[in-house]
C-alpha cells in the first residue's frame, strides 16, 4: 500500500467538514431590526451620517442641498400655519413601518400626542400622511419608500418633485405601494384626504 493509499486517521471533527455549497448554505445574512436600529442610533453609532434602515439594511442617504432645503422649509412652514394643533408635524424623524424598516420620511403628520413623543416614535397607524421632498432620491422614493409606505397602511404619501415642481399625490395604500396616484402641478391646489378643509397652493409650496 503507498502512502497515498494509506488512510489518515480520524480527527474525530468530521462533522466540522463542509464542501463549498454547504458553506455557501450555512450563511445567514442577519437583518437588522428596527429596536437594533435605535439602540445603534442611540449610541451615537450615526452621528455624522443620514442613515435609513430599509428591508434591514442600512443605507446612507445622500446629502441635500438648497433646492431641497428650501422646499422642505416651505412646507414645514405652510403645514404648522395650517394645521395648528390638530396634528403634529414632525421633520426628518425616525417612523418604523416594519420590523425591518425604519425610513426617516422629510415630513410625517401624526397625531397630536401632548408629550410630543418624547419616549417613543409614532407607529404607522398614528400617521395620517407622509411627504419626501425628493431631488437627488426621486427614483429610490418613487419605487421602494412608496412601496415601504403602502405595505405600511400610511393612508397618503405626497412625492415633491423638486425639479419638476410638482406633487405626486398617492392615496389607497396596499402591500405593493399605492393603487391611486395623481399629480399636483403649479396652479393646481392640493390637501390631504383626512383633511380636505386645509388647502394648500402648489405653487405656493414648490416655489
Amino acid at each position: 500500500m503507498s502512502e497515498m493509499d494509506t488512510p489518515r486517521p480520524s480527527s474525530g471533527n468530521e462533522d466540522l467538514l463542509y464542501s463549498k455549497g454547504d458553506m455557501e448554505a450555512a450563511i445567514v445574512q442577519h437583518d437588522i431590526t428596527v429596536e437594533e436600529f435605535d439602540l445603534m442610533v442611540e449610541s451615537g453609532a450615526f452621528a455624522e451620517q443620514h442613515v435609513e434602515l430599509i428591508d434591514g439594511r442600512l443605507i446612507d442617504m445622500p446629502p441635500q442641498g438648497p433646492p431641497h432645503d428650501g422646499t422642505l422649509t416651505a412646507f414645514l412652514t405652510l403645514f404648522q400655519r395650517g394645521f395648528g394643533r390638530r396634528v403634529l408635524v414632525r421633520i426628518q424623524m425616525c417612523l418604523p413601518v416594519a420590523r425591518t424598516s425604519e425610513p426617516v420620511p422629510d415630513l410625517a403628520l401624526v397625531r397630536w400626542e401632548d408629550g410630543f413623543y418624547r419616549d417613543r416614535h409614532p407607529r404607522a397607524e398614528e400617521t395620517f400622511a407622509v411627504v419626501e421632498v425628493s431631488f437627488s432620491s426621486l427614483t429610490f422614493d418613487r419605487n421602494v419608500k412608496r412601496r415601504l409606505y403602502g405595505a405600511a397602511r400610511i393612508p397618503e404619501y405626497w412625492i415633491v418633485d423638486v425639479t419638476q415642481h410638482r406633487i405626486v399625490v398617492n392615496r389607497e395604500p396596499n402591500d405593493l405601494g399605492y393603487a391611486s396616484e395623481e399629480i399636483r402641478e403649479r396652479g393646481d391646489s392640493v390637501s390631504f384626504e383626512a383633511f380636505p378643509d386645509v388647502v394648500f397652493s402648489v405653487t405656493e409650496l414648490v416655489g
